[in-house]
C-alpha cells in the first residue's frame, strides 16, 4: 500500500497539479540557456521563434515563441537537511521535493540528522562547504541552528526555512506558528468530543492524556496549547501529560506506560505529531493492548501517511492536522519558491505561511489517500 500511494502521489506530483508548466532540463550543457540551437535536439526545447511551429502547443509560450518550461539552473544545487527521515511523511516530502527541483535542473541532496542539532549544524556546514546553492532546512528548533544559518548566509548560501525559523537567519521561513497547530489538533478532539459524547457532556467526563515534547521550543508551545485548549473545555478532564521525543518506538512504550498507570480508564489520547499517534496506535494495535474498545478512543495527532489513513480506515484513528494541507500543493509552493529565491525573483526575508489541514476518514481521498 505504502509503495502503490507514493506512486499515485508522484504521479500527481508529475502532473499539472503539482508542476503544471515544468519541463526538465537537467542534462542539458551549462551554456543552454545561450546557446540553445547548439544543445542536442532531444534534451532542448526549441528556442528560436522560425522553430516554434514545430514544438507540441503544449510545451511552447505563445506569447515570445520561446519554451515555457525550461529553467537555466545547470550547476546550482539544493541540500535539504531533516531533523528525521523517519515515517513516511518524511520521505515522501524527500522525494517530492527530489522530483520537483530535479524537475528543473537542479542537483539535489538530503541528509537526516535524526534529531540531532549538532550533527545537523555540521552538515549545514558541509553543505555550504560542499557548494550549495541554496540549503531547504527543517529544524527541530529552529534556533539550535540559527547561528550556523547566519554563518552560512554570508558564505552567500541562501536559506530555505521549513516549520521552523531559525531566529530571522532565513532567505525564506515556510511554515505557521506552533500556536495555530496545537488548537488545530485540540478542535479535532472537540469535534470528536461534539459527536461522540454531545455538546452538553457532564463536565470532566471524557479522561483525556496528551503525549507531547519538550525537546524543543517549538514542540513544548504546541504541547501547551493542546492542553490549554482542551482545558477550557471543561468536558476533558486531563488525567495525564506524557513527554516522548518522536519516536514510533519510544511512544508505543510511553502509551504501554500510560495504561499500565491508568488501566483501561482513558477516552482521549492527544498527541503532538505523526510518530506519536502511530506510537499509541501501534499499541492499541498490538496483542499486548488492555484497551477492550479501541475503535471508541479518540486518538489524535498531526502528519499524514498511509499507515496512519490505514488506522483511520480501521477506525482507530480519529483525526490529524497536517501542516502545508494538501502535501502535494505545498511541495509545488515550496520547489517553486526555492526556484525564484535562487534566481532573484522572491525576496529575502519573505514568509510564507502554510494552510492547516485537518484529516479524517470523511476527507482522505482529498489529501490522497
Amino acid at each position: 500500500m505504502k509503495r502503490k500511494l507514493l506512486s499515485i502521489v508522484m504521479a500527481a506530483a508529475l502532473g499539472a497539479t503539482m508542476f503544471a508548466g515544468c519541463g526538465s532540463n537537467e542534462e542539458a550543457p551549462a551554456e543552454e540557456s545561450s546557446t540553445k540551437s547548439e544543445a542536442p535536439a532531444e534534451e532542448s526545447s526549441e528556442a528560436q521563434s522560425d522553430e516554434t511551429s514545430e514544438a507540441p502547443a503544449d510545451e511552447t509560450s505563445e506569447a515570445s515563441g520561446e519554451t515555457a518550461t525550461s529553467y537555466d539552473n545547470e550547476g546550482k544545487k539544493v541540500s535539504a537537511l531533516f531533523f528525521s527521515l523517519e515515517g513516511e511523511y518524511f520521505t515522501m516530502l524527500d522525494d517530492m521535493l527530489k522530483q520537483g527541483l530535479e524537475e528543473r535542473g537542479y542537483a539535489y541532496e538530503s541528509q537526516s540528522c535524526n534529531f540531532d542539532p549538532v550533527t545537523q549544524i555540521e552538515q549545514i556546514e558541509n553543505a555550504t562547504a560542499g557548494g550549495a546553492t541554496c540549503i531547504w532546512i527543517w529544524a527541530q528548533d529552529g534556533k539550535q541552528v540559527a547561528d550556523a544559518c547566519a554563518k552560512a548566509r554570508e558564505q552567500g548560501v541562501l536559506i530555505y526555512s521549513f516549520v521552523q525559523d531559525p531566529s530571522g537567519n532565513a532567505d525564506v521561513v515556510r511554515g505557521t506558528d506552533e500556536i495555530t497547530c496545537g488548537t488545530a489538533i485540540a478542535e479535532m478532539a472537540q469535534n470528536w468530543a461534539d459527536e461522540t459524547y454531545g455538546e452538553d457532556a457532564e463536565a470532566n467526563s471524557i479522561k483525556t492524556v496528551i503525549l507531547g515534547d519538550e525537546s524543543s521550543e517549538n514542540q513544548k508551545t504546541r504541547t501547551d496549547t493542546i492542553q490549554k485548549v482542551l482545558e477550557e473545555d471543561g468536558r476533558f478532564e486531563i488525567v495525564d501529560r506524557v513527554l516522548a521525543e518522536g519516536s514510533t518506538v519510544e511512544c508505543q512504550t510511553a502509551t504501554e506506560n500510560i495504561y499500565a498507570k491508568h488501566g483501561d480508564t482513558i477516552d482521549c489520547i492527544v498527541t503532538v505529531g505523526g510518530e506519536y499517534a502511530l506510537g499509541v496506535l501501534a499499541y492499541l494495535d498490538s496483542e499486548t493492548s488492555v484497551v477492550a474498545d479501541p475503535v471508541s478512543l479518540g486518538v489524535f495527532g498531526a502528519e499524514m501517511s498511509e499507515d496512519l489513513a490505514a488506522y483511520m480506515r480501521d477506525g482507530l484513528y480519529d483525526g490529524s492536522a497536517l501542516n502545508g494541507g494538501n502535501i502535494i500543493d505545498n511541495i509545488a509552493v515550496q520547489v517553486d519558491e526555492i526556484d525564484k529565491l535562487v534566481n532573484g525573483d522572491l525576496e529575502s526575508g519573505t514568509f510564507s505561511a502554510v494552510d492547516i489541514g485537518q484529516v479524517t476518514v470523511d476527507n482522505l481521498e482529498e489529501y490522497g489517500y
